[in-house]
């Protein structure tokens, strides 16, 4: 039934869609997405995104949440950035395949094993959002932005 809607939807998602068991690993391959939204899997496992063609006018990243689980993307040589933000309270973020992390969105996870990232990669930290200043009540999240750590 979870794949249904997401594959329903999938196209133009530009909503929530919650997902609350997914038996395992919610597969989410070969979709094509046209607009942004979320998927929420709220029950155990994890979410694996393969294979999707995102619009080149996407306004918003498709947002990939993870409550109990980890996120777990296949990249390629050959493949663009993906505009994807990625929540894993709980887990971590696993890039699978020979190409570079290249996310175009944000990543909160429990663990970010940089070594197992085959591909390696730019990540960019906003120093506006550093948690240790003052200013941290007022910033929740950590976006990639322009200086670059590279592994």
């Amino acid at each position: 039934l979870a794949e249904r809607v997401v594959a329903a939807g999938g196209r133009a998602l530009g909503g929530v869609v919650e997902v609350r068991s997914a038996g395992g690993v919610l597969k989410l391959s070969n979709l094509e997405v046209r607009k942004g939204g979320a998927i929420v899997l709220t029950g155990p496992g994890d979410i694996e995104l393969d294979g999707v063609k995102f619009a080149q006018d996407l306004a918003q990243p498709l947002i990939l949440v993870a409550m109990q689980g980890n996120v777990r993307l296949a990249r390629s040589d050959d493949s663009d950035p993906m505009p994807v933000s990625v929540v894993a309270p709980r887990g971590r973020l696993e890039v699978t395949g020979s190409g570079p992390i290249a996310i175009e969105g944000s990543v909160v996870v429990d663990t970010l094993d940089l070594d197992r990232v085959p591909g390696g990669g730019d990540l960019y930290y906003d120093t506006r959002l550093d948690p240790t200043t003052g200013s941290r009540r007022e910033r929740y999240r950590v976006l990639f932005s322009d200086a670059s750590t590279q592994w």
